[in-house]
């Protein structure tokens, strides 16, 4: 079984007072870091690192410290600000069931009520469309690209919407030209193959 190991953190007012306390004390420096609770080279690495940049000594974190690293944060968050407006704003002036499926997928990375505020959703409204059963027109949208990915198998991908719509009505199912047969293809991507000339 192997364990893991802790290692403890320094602030920068720590080491700073522990290499004062190694010049003005009159204790040895073993004796010092035992006090302290470190190891006698940490003391000697702290003193030699304050010496080398006094004003610069200990950064936090590893990175430096200032105006530069404050800057580059400042950027970074702007940037990912600008994302998610951009994603936000997307979704605006879409129907309320395209808001709540967008609410639904990125439930995991944002909280549900920042999300519907950000959108112009009631979240009232997205939990009552999250439990509602799926609607008729749903339904029947979804048997028809069904019936209509069959025939397109059938006929080898080459029947565009005047064909299909003539193949459905053949089977008794009546469709739409435009509202149902060509949007649907639209939105399930299905493209009729060209023939060769």
């Amino acid at each position: 079984m192997t364990t893991e190991r802790k290692y403890r953190l320094f602030t920068p007012e720590f080491k700073r007072e522990a290499v004062r306390q190694m010049s003005d004390s009159n204790k040895h420096c073993t004796q010092l870091a035992r006090d302290l609770g470190i190891r006698v080279n940490q003391l000697y690495k702290w003193k030699k690192e304050l010496e080398a940049k006094p004003e610069d000594a200990f950064p936090v974190s590893g990175r430096p410290a200032g105006p530069e690293s404050e800057l580059a944060k400042l950027k970074r968050e702007n940037e990912r600000l600008k994302q998610e407006n951009e994603t936000f704003n997307s979704v605006l002036c879409q129907e309320p069931c395209v808001k709540y499926a967008f609410i639904r997928d990125h439930a995991g990375q944002y909280p549900k009520r920042a999300l519907c505020r950000s959108v112009g959703a009631s979240p009232s409204g997205c939990y009552a469309w999250r439990s509602r059963p799926e609607s008729g027109r749903l339904k029947a949208n979804r048997t028809l690209l069904q019936r209509i990915e069959e025939i397109r198998r059938q006929t080898r991908q080459t029947y565009g919407p005047l064909r299909i719509r003539k193949e459905l009505l053949c089977q008794g199912i009546k469709a739409g030209l435009n509202r149902s047969i060509t949007k649907l293809k639209r939105q399930a991507g299905l493209i009729t193959a060209q023939a060769k000339a």
